[in-house]
């Protein structure tokens, strides 16, 4: 299956009737600013306490979605 790209985001699968995607929010390559964020490196406890996702990283605006599962792989933050 083919990685679409959308935003920073991978997404590796959808399914329609959860209406869920899985993807990697995080691939440990260099970003556009030229920073590296190593995904083992990430401290999720507090995301987990409120796994909203944002669009954009807009806290003024609506959710978008909620992560349901997250974890550092060697691919990345691997995320449902």
């Amino acid at each position: 299956m083919e990685t679409k790209r959308y935003s920073l985001a991978g997404i590796k699968s959808i399914n329609t009737d959860k209406r869920s995607l899985i993807g990697i929010a995080n691939s440990g390559q260099q970003d556009r600013c030229g920073d590296i964020l190593v995904p083992a490196g990430a401290i999720l406890k507090n995301y987990k306490r409120n796994p909203v996702v944002l669009y954009a990283h807009d806290s003024w605006g609506l959710p978008i979605g909620k992560t349901t599962s997250i974890k550092a792989t060697d691919q990345g933050l691997v995320f449902e």
